[in-house]
């Protein structure tokens, strides 16, 4: 076998070594939220209605593309789960392979240097993470690099239709149609006096963005007529904007969880830097992609957003490609390989000090719990709603209606004017209640409960569970306490 063969078969043969080791290291591993969307692909499937609490829908998933395609594979494999799990990990070694064809043709790096470049887009500790947990976050790979291979200033029209898609994804991509305006401006800047560049962005303008409004509009119109809301949900959770303690947030994952930004910003010192210059050299979609992550990180520090390590799935690819480009350029591509194995080496000791340890506590822990929450809430005879706060799970095993605290699935929070659990229980009247605590205190719940709700005749304890690490930035510390409980109400005094 020659060495270009060799390589060949090498670029072929790491994303499916990645699939082998993600199901040996952390098999099983889907996530709460995952589950949320699970629940609505199965509604989907099922009964014909994007909602979580049947019949009613409800606009409380951020991905509706991603709860349509599990829906429709889910009737050939009848397991939403699996068809979730299989899916997320085809997609991002569908986006593995569209990134592999952009360094090869549009960059026109040679076999070893693209199976480099491959190597930092895939060796990579999120990703790796998110893969194969049934999210969305292999089909935000997918739409963010199917933008760079196939925008396009000769086809605005098609462009339209991308980014109408990626929203569809992902509520993030809304910020493409700015970026693609500051793409322009850069485009037209950048362009010599009287050359055809001017008329020809002008062109692309006139045909983009009437085409998006009127995407966009149709979406929204549909969205207003069937959910009878205009944005997911999770759009209306509360947020900080931008304090001390989402900042802080935000930069711990943002340079802990994925430092991808920060071997960028050393990268380009080393390398001579990034500059709103080099920019203007770069191909569009790829200038787009870039001024695009620019945008999201720049959200996500303002809005104060809860931030997990998902969330910058979105700006991988941009990051992956800056690094490449970077290093591609200097002395002939020799410093690229290199950088690939001192990556890839980084983000395995990242993945081993920071990822596995919470994924497995995870797994072994509020994952087992709250599925035996939900399958013994399915064999409960009472019927009637569950109030608790992480829907995903208990919703999709017990196939009850939820009234979520969180307000992330149900309007319930929204009607109420407020997600307190006294003021939910004395308004709605859940047969049965999940409440978690960070220490043994039912008792003093029961107090507050009856306090508020004069009809509530008694509070039965079924079940009590002791979780420890919970999440993303998790100490080994960290526990805490739920409780199922089941209400019986009397006649109102």
């Amino acid at each position: 076998m020659n060495g270009s063969r060799a390589i060949r078969v090498a670029i072929a043969a790491l994303p499916a070594a990645l699939i082998a080791i993600n199901l040996l290291v952390i098999p099983g591993y889907t996530g709460d939220d995952a589950f949320i969307l699970f629940t609505y692909a199965r509604n989907l499937a099922v009964h014909g209605v994007v909602g979580y609490n049947t019949p009613y829908p409800t606009y409380g998933s951020t991905s509706i593309l991603w709860v349509v395609l599990c829906a429709g594979f889910s009737l050939f494999t009848g397991d939403v789960v699996l068809t979730g799990r299989v899916l997320s990990a085809v997609l991002a070694v569908a986006s593995a392979a569209l990134f592999a064809g952009y360094l090869s043709t549009v960059l026109r790096l040679p076999a070893r240097l693209v199976f480099a470049g491959l190597v930092i887009y895939l060796v990579n500790a999120v990703v790796f993470r998110w893969m194969m947990t049934g999210m969305e976050t292999g089909l935000t790979l997918f739409m963010a690099v199917l933008i760079l291979r196939y925008w396009s200033p000769a086809h605005p029209l098609r462009n339209a239709f991308l980014s109408i898609a990626a929203y569809l994804d992902r509520p993030e991509f809304l910020i493409i149609p700015l970026a693609y305006a500051v793409t322009l401006v850069f485009r037209r800047r950048s362009d010599p006096a009287g050359s055809p560049g001017g008329s020809g962005t002008r062109r692309e303008a006139a045909v983009y963005f009437p085409a998006t409004v009127v995407l966009f509009g149709c979406w929204f119109l549909a969205a207003a007529g069937y959910f009878h809301a205009l944005f997911p949900l999770t759009s209306f959770k509360t947020g900080s904007l931008f304090d001390a303690a989402s900042v802080y947030r935000f930069a711990a994952v943002a340079g802990g969880m994925y430092p991808d930004l920060l071997l960028l910003i050393l990268i380009g010192a080393l390398t001579g830097g990034i500059s709103l210059k080099a920019l203007r050299g770069i191909p569009p979609a790829e200038m787009l992609l870039v001024l695009f992550s620019a945008l999201i990180l720049g959200v996500y520090a303002f809005k104060g957003t809860s931030m997990i390590s998902r969330y910058l799935i979105i700006i991988h690819p941009a990051a992956a490609l800056m690094a490449v480009r970077l290093l591609a350029r200097e002395s002939g591509g020799r410093w690229l390989p290199r950088a690939a194995i001192g990556i890839a080496a980084v983000q395995a000791v990242l993945f081993l000090t920071l990822h596995i340890g919470p994924v497995r506590s995870f797994v072994e822990g509020f994952q087992q719990v709250y599925t035996s929450l939900g399958r013994e809430l399915q064999a409960e005879r009472d019927t009637g709603s569950v109030i608790v706060s992480d829907v995903g799970i208990v919703g999709y095993y017990s196939g009850r209606p939820l009234i979520d605290m969180a307000g992330l699935v149900s309007t319930h929070t929204r009607e109420a004017g407020t997600n307190a659990d006294t003021a939910l229980i004395a308004r709605f009247r859940p047969r049965f209640v999940i409440a978690r605590l960070p220490s043994p205190a039912i008792d003093s719940c029961t107090a507050r409960w009856k306090a508020s709700s004069p009809a509530l005749a008694a509070v039965t304890e079924l079940r009590h569970d002791r979780i420890g690490r919970l999440g993303t930035m998790g100490h080994e510390g960290d526990a805490f306490d739920v409780y199922l409980v089941r209400l019986t109400w009397g006649e109102n005094p």
